[in-house]
């Protein structure tokens, strides 16, 4: 009798364990291989948070999705390509890096306006009212946002030392996109477009006497050789977006969806404090260890000034992106106080 009743026990925790088993397990898909368009140079600290929410992606839903990820340079398309190639499936999912597509999505311009959110708290109000205008739009050309982060905020890096935003006037500072123009021409300097693949001859050779670019990303590729000196300008911070086809999602139970979004919120989420706030940090510190770098900061109250008198090209950018723009941007300015 004992026997039996140990038996039977057995039996339903058996039972219990594979009714728990099979409600976690993803439900079945054909197995699929995705390819995923990067930005970033192979190698680099950008690609290495990316693949850890592919790695997730893959174990959580048993193999059934792999997903590759292609740098910078190993696919025909470039970032400002990645509305089409993902909009239209040419890749299944792909990094969205605002500065590259404001000329087709003008509702991108926003949250990346250099100097519109001076504090932490500031980005956040900017960001809770433009993401999901994003998103919004992301969706009508056919891409799911499974994940919105930002890339650390810009410095200037010099070949020669600078005091401060005054000694700018008249040098050439190298600007990636956005209102850098703008920005760069508020201090008196003027704004060239160089490749980045191009950046470190060009600033060794002097054809440009400056560049605006994360600290971390100075480190990673050593043009600190040939830019040794640091504005801690605290200036424009790029927001991106990482998307998936929404013919490929919809495609998709709604359990591996839900699986997707998990990872992709994660990683957006270990993006966002790895490369916006800790690795940033630790990159500017380890340069000034080694000696590779001076750095000098520039005052709150300069960053104030300049955003005052950057407010007339902000509201000409939003004009240009349209009625929606232009109504988010009012209640930025009203809950940052600025009107």
């Amino acid at each position: 009798m004992k026997k039996f009743m140990f038996l039977s026990g057995m039996l339903v925790v058996t039972l219990l364990l594979s009714s728990v088993l099979g409600a976690c397990a993803p439900t079945p898909v054909e197995k699929q291989e995705w390819k995923f368009l990067g930005l970033h140079p192979a190698g680099t600290v950008y690609l290495s948070i990316q693949e850890e929410m592919v790695t997730e992606i893959y174990n959580r839903t048993d193999g059934q999705i792999k997903i590759t990820i292609y740098p910078a340079g190993e696919l025909p398309y470039t970032g400002t390509d990645a509305l089409k190639v993902v909009g239209e499936g040419l890749t299944e999912m792909g990094e969205l890096c605002n500065p590259y597509l404001v000329g087709e999505m003008p509702i991108m311009v926003l949250p990346d306006f250099p100097y519109l959110a001076l504090t932490p708290e500031e980005l956040k109000i900017v960001e809770e009212i433009v993401n999901p205008l994003v998103r919004a739009e992301l969706d009508e050309r056919n891409i799911v946002t499974v994940g919105q982060s930002a890339v650390a905020a810009r410095q200037l890096f010099t070949r020669e030392p600078v005091s401060g935003l005054q000694d700018l006037k008249g040098l050439k500072i190298r600007v990636a996109g956005g209102l850098e123009p703008e920005l760069v021409k508020a201090w008196g300097a003027t704004p060239v477009t160089i490749l980045w693949g191009e950046l470190y001859t060009a600033m060794q050779r002097g054809i440009v006497d400056g560049m605006l670019i994360p600290a971390l990303a100075v480190e990673q590729t050593k043009l600190y050789e040939v830019t040794p000196y640091c504005l801690k300008i605290e200036g424009e911070i790029f927001h991106t977006n990482f998307g998936i086809n929404k013919d490929t999602w919809n495609a998709l139970p709604k359990d591996v969806q839900e699986i997707i979004l998990e990872a992709g919120a994660k990683m957006a989420e270990k993006y966002r404090r790895m490369i916006v706030v800790e690795l940033e940090t630790e990159a500017l510190q380890r340069m000034i260890e080694r000696g590779q770098m001076q750095v000098t900061e520039v005052p709150v109250e300069e960053r104030q000034a300049i955003r005052e008198q950057m407010l007339p090209a902000f509201q000409a950018a939003v004009q240009k992106a349209g009625p929606v723009a232009e109504q988010a941007f009012e209640e930025i300015l009203t809950k940052l106080d600025l009107k």
